[in-house]
């Protein structure tokens, strides 16, 4: 999905905490005047060093295996959740990084929107 008016992806930031799960409920941006459909469709965030890097550093999937991912919880309005446990982001390293989340489907890959993807020390005990 692009910005209209700029044709370039949405930005969005995210900030997580290294000592807690991360849970998070959405509605994909509109498609014109309509809710998206995601029947059929998967869901993939990738976090990444920097842009266009060869190796990420993590990629959650709403295709199963491992612990955490993206669970498409109203497909025909385009709703979903993501959830990352704690026995998980404790294993990512601690930084500024970037994101890419991404709508697939049998035809390719669209680019929802990327941005900030922080990952925060957490409390110390």
């Amino acid at each position: 999905m692009k910005i209209p008016s700029l044709n370039m992806p949405m930005l969005v930031r995210v900030d997580i905490f290294h000592d807690a799960d991360w849970s998070d409920a959405l509605f994909l941006p509109l498609d014109g005047t309509r809710p998206r459909d995601l029947t059929g469709r998967n869901l993939e965030l990738t976090i990444l060093p920097v842009y266009n890097y060869a190796t990420p550093i993590h990629v959650l999937s709403s295709v199963g295996g491992g612990p955490g991912g993206i669970t498409i919880d109203a497909p025909l309005v385009g709703g979903f959740s993501f959830h990352l446990p704690k026995i998980t982001i404790i294993t990512l390293p601690i930084g500024n990084w970037v994101h890419v989340f991404d709508l697939l489907d049998g035809s390719g890959r669209e680019e929802i929107w990327r941005g900030p993807f922080n990952i925060n020390a957490g409390t110390v005990l």
